[in-house]
């Protein structure tokens, strides 16, 4: 492994004996948004679990079971959605509306809630 680190310290945008050969061709953009990543996951943690006691106690009278479930299924939603809007609706809307338009349709959308 001492080889491997050697030549990627070499090569620009590695991180040297980090990397273990594993970053050739990666930009140092990229282990900045990796980095970032990595810091938004204990705050992505952070509020589920609120967001979840806040559902259930709002919107299911403090069932702990009722408001996982609940939870849970708005989660599912989501991750659907992430899913089959990009493979299914975004080609047709580029075609008819073009990039740029659907970058205005996409914030007036997220605008409005």
């Amino acid at each position: 492994t001492g080889v491997i680190a050697e030549e990627s310290a070499s090569r620009p945008g590695c991180l040297g004996r980090f990397c273990r050969g594993l970053c050739h061709g990666l930009s140092p953009m990229i282990w900045v948004l990796f980095t970032a990543s990595m810091f938004v996951s204990p705050l992505s943690v952070v509020f589920e679990v609120c967001a979840n006691v806040y559902i259930t106690d709002k919107f299911c009278g403090g069932d702990r079971d009722k408001g996982a479930r609940l939870f849970s299924n708005n989660y599912s939603c989501i991750g659907i959605s992430l899913l089959v809007m990009p493979l299914v609706f975004y080609k047709p809307l580029k075609e008819a509306v073009g990039f740029t338009g659907t970058i205005v349709l996409g914030g007036i959308t997220g605008s409005l809630g």
